[in-house]
């Protein structure tokens, strides 16, 4: 709980708009949009989450293939009521199918509410770059405005990502999740931990369960389920930008 607080501490360190005129950061510079290294990963997010009714904080473990456009997670969370679940999510976007696991219960739907991206698409804008320690660690901050009304989420969010090596270093957004008028704030700040190039078992991320149905749902999941809300916004932070399908 500690470490979660004092790394939020950190990262919104990097959030801190200059009343200056920024430097464009190092990295976009000179690779874009696309600098973050390797197109095969695994990664751990963990953030704290305030909703209109509760408070949970979450820890998601996640693999990242690019190339083939597969996308695994477990997701660990724990309320403060005293309630922990765990969810599972793979994504196989090249298939438009998505695999939700909750409570022992396997759904596969034809719909990819967010895949994860490895650039930083053009909806976000620069926003400044600040250092953390004595200059030790340099982050450049993208922002964006999000209005993803099939899903019901409106919003804001910022991603930071290492200026020297472009991987990600945290998250943070508030956004409101439902349909006009009756929309509920969701604030989610986190950061990554854990980077590793590479995916050292791509059947476990990657490879659904057999106990998993074989024929797509035709109930659609809503976004007022609780424990998709934070899929859904942990989403927005894997790996490059909220871009729903």
């Amino acid at each position: 709980m500690k470490s979660i607080l004092f790394a939020t501490v950190l990262y919104a360190l990097l959030v801190k708009i200059s009343s200056q005129p920024p430097p464009p950061p190092r990295n976009e510079a000179n690779a874009g949009r696309c600098c973050m290294p390797g197109k095969l990963m695994e990664l751990t997010y963990g953030s704290n989450v305030v909703t209109g009714t509760s408070y949970y904080r979450q820890r998601v473990r996640g693999a990242y293939d690019f190339t083939a456009r597969r996308y695994g997670s477990i997701s660990d969370v724990a309320y403060i009521n005293g309630t922990d679940i765990r969810v599972r999510i793979i994504i196989l976007a090249a298939e438009n199918t998505q695999y939700y696991i909750f409570n022992g219960t396997c759904t596969k739907l034809q719909d990819v509410f967010v895949e994860p991206q490895r650039c930083i698409t053009t909806d976000y804008d620069f926003v400044d770059t600040s250092t953390i320690g004595d200059g030790e660690l340099e982050g450049a901050v993208w922002g964006a405005a999000i209005n993803d009304s099939k899903h019901g989420i409106y919003g804001t969010n910022y991603l930071s990502f290492s200026v020297k090596s472009c991987v990600p270093i945290g998250q943070s957004s508030l956004v409101y999740v439902g349909a006009p008028p009756n929309l509920a704030p969701v604030s989610d700040s986190g950061v990554y931990t854990n980077y590793t190039r590479g995916i050292a078992d791509p059947d476990f991320w990657f490879k659904p369960p057999s106990f998993c149905p074989p024929s797509h749902s035709k109930a659609r999941r809503s976004v007022d389920d609780v424990p998709l809300h934070h899929l859904l916004l942990s989403r927005i932070a894997m790996l490059g930008s909220w871009s729903p399908h």
